[in-house]
């Protein structure tokens, strides 16, 4: 097995060096020690920026040098160049996660809370963070629609467990058996007639969540992806709420 290096390079750039910096780096793990002649001839950094280069890396500790004429540079063991990165990605990170709660902070009062907001969210992952997110904030009661040929429906599934179920009026809607068994104990559970033509169609499925009817979500997904959209405490979701809950008032008078 072979690496490549160009591989190597544009990841310890993903890092934070420049491609200078990166091509130094793995031109050192081919030479072992190399002056800035040697690591010219094997990168495409001009000999004349290999110092600038170099000089950096040895500040941030990632290479050694020689005082000899000329320089020789060499690199640090591979595990401490990794724990080098790794330490300062997350300095970075928390340096970005302080800054950018700061300036929300700081700015909270400028932000307009009285536009009707309505947000798209895409991916599995994405729209179950926002559905977690929605549910953690239910107070009173959910209703949520589920299939299982959602590729996140189990996950919302265990979301559902790990309510507070004494104070939260918990709605399940779904044609499935597995999901009715699993939520029976936490919830209301109902089963809507399915149309055969939609059973006939099972590529496509989806959720509908309302919670607190402040806020909605409804979202459209395949076997491998999904994407939703959501809006809380507006007109619009208002309007959507009032819509979802008369089509269900349709299968299950006094349901809402």
């Amino acid at each position: 097995m072979t690496a490549n290096p160009s591989d190597v390079t544009a990841s310890l750039e993903w890092f934070g060096l420049s491609s200078y910096e990166a091509q130094i780096i793995v031109a050192l793990q081919k030479l072992g020690l190399g002056t800035a002649k040697e690591i010219a001839e094997v990168t495409a950094v001009p000999q004349s920026q290999v110092y600038g280069a170099a000089g950096s890396l040895e500040k941030r500790g990632l290479i050694e040098v020689e005082r000899s004429n000329p320089k020789r540079y060499r690199s640090i063991e591979v595990e401490q160049v990794l724990d080098h990165l790794e330490t300062e990605y997350y300095q970075h990170r928390a340096d970005v996660a302080e800054g950018l709660k700061m300036i929300r902070e700081q700015f909270k009062d400028e932000r307009s809370e009285s536009q009707e907001h309505v947000w798209t969210v895409t991916g599995s992952a994405a729209v179950l963070s926002r559905i977690t997110t929605l549910l953690n904030d239910a107070t009173d009661s959910l209703i949520i629609g589920l299939e299982s040929a959602s590729p996140i429906a189990d996950d919302i599934v265990n979301q559902l467990h790990g309510l507070d179920n004494g104070t939260i009026d918990i709605t399940v809607i779904t044609t499935d058996e597995s999901i009715s068994d699993s939520v029976r104990e936490i919830a209301t559970v109902y089963q809507p007639p399915l149309d055969p033509e939609l059973e006939a169609s099972s590529a496509m499925s989806g959720h509908v969540l309302v919670v607190d009817d402040t806020a909605i979500l409804v979202s459209a997904c395949t076997s491998d992806s999904e994407i939703a959209i959501w809006s809380a405490e507006t007109e619009f979701a208002n309007v959507l709420i009032d819509m979802s809950k008369a089509r269900l008032e349709t299968f299950f008078p006094g349901l809402t």
